[in-house]
């Protein structure tokens, strides 16, 4: 079948375009939600439903409730989640406090001076 819209080829069974999207069978009827039986004696078919005359449709009447709403099971909480993102900022902070500890203070600085020398001495052979 091809496509009234974009002129694409479609299978024989398709519905709808598989380019474009357009409805290829022309305008089909919706089916209708209530289908009278039909009857071979020629008696009229019965009307369809009717809802329930004993339900108030106005909310403020006190005859009418609703269900009650089952109690709902509470989030489960990820708690390994919590201290792993606990971890995580802990160490951050731990060190942009160090960092700063390091590079502002006169005994940072000296800190590292002598870690320097130290790893320094280490790394010499003596002679």
């Amino acid at each position: 079948m091809e496509c009234p819209q974009c002129g694409h080829r479609n299978g024989p069974g398709d519905r709808f375009c598989s380019n474009c999207g357009t409805r290829l069978d022309g305008g089909a009827s919706i089916p209708r939600q209530y289908e009278p039986p039909e009857r071979s004696d020629g008696t009229p078919p019965p009307p369809p439903p009717t809802p329930r005359e004993d339900i108030p449709e106005d909310p403020a009447d006190p005859e009418w409730r609703m269900s009650p709403v089952p109690d709902a099971e509470p989030p489960k909480r990820r708690t390994w989640l919590w201290v792993l993102a606990g971890l995580i900022i802990f160490c951050v902070l731990l060190f942009c406090g160090f960092s700063l500890f390091v590079t502002s203070t006169d005994t940072g600085r000296e800190w590292i001076d002598d870690l320097a020398t130290r790893a320094a001495e280490v790394a010499t052979p003596v002679d």
